[in-house]
């Protein structure tokens, strides 16, 4: 298998999911996606339908997505070398 970038995979993570998608992880990107689409929609959706940008602080949930992601990139990526440097 070849050798995944952690600086790709680092770029790729600022939409959690898509460093997911990068490493091979379809179904925890599909997932990381949902939620980050689902929070930014709602939030959004929401301040429309009050007129109030109130609920924008909604999109605090954005940057903590965004780390459990990131976190859980690295975390696969280090678990896919040492398990190449193994085997």
């Amino acid at each position: 298998m070849k050798r995944k970038s952690k600086f790709i995979t680092f770029i790729l993570s600022f939409i959690p999911g898509l460093s997911h998608l990068y490493l091979g992880y379809f179904d925890r990107g599909f997932i990381y996606l949902i939620i980050f689409g689902m929070i930014c929609a709602g939030s959004v959706g929401i301040a429309a339908l009050t007129a109030t940008g109130e609920f924008l602080a909604l999109l605090l949930g954005v940057p903590i997505i965004w780390l459990v992601a990131l976190i859980d990139a690295f975390s696969v990526i280090n678990t896919m070398r040492d398990y190449n440097d193994h085997s």
